[in-house]
């Protein structure tokens, strides 16, 4: 079951999170909870899919944990 989060619109149109969706064929949302889930902030159900190092590392410094993160508060 999927933990109710509130993702900021500006992460979910974001170019760079919709090209990483892109490559794995799903929303920009599921690449936000999947990188949530492999960082240790979310526990759910694997998605299907495992983010690669330097795309979690990307993810890391755009801040996207810290921006989602704070809603979670």
């Amino acid at each position: 079951m999927e933990q109710p989060i509130f993702i900021p619109d500006d992460i979910i149109t974001d170019d760079v999170i919709c090209y990483i969706a892109g490559r794995y064929h799903v929303d920009a949302e599921k690449v936000v909870r999947q990188f949530l889930f492999q960082k240790g902030t979310l526990m759910e159900e694997e998605s299907g899919f495992t983010l690669e190092e330097n795309e979690i590392a990307i993810l890391r410094d755009m801040g996207v944990e810290k921006q989602v993160k704070t809603q979670l508060s």
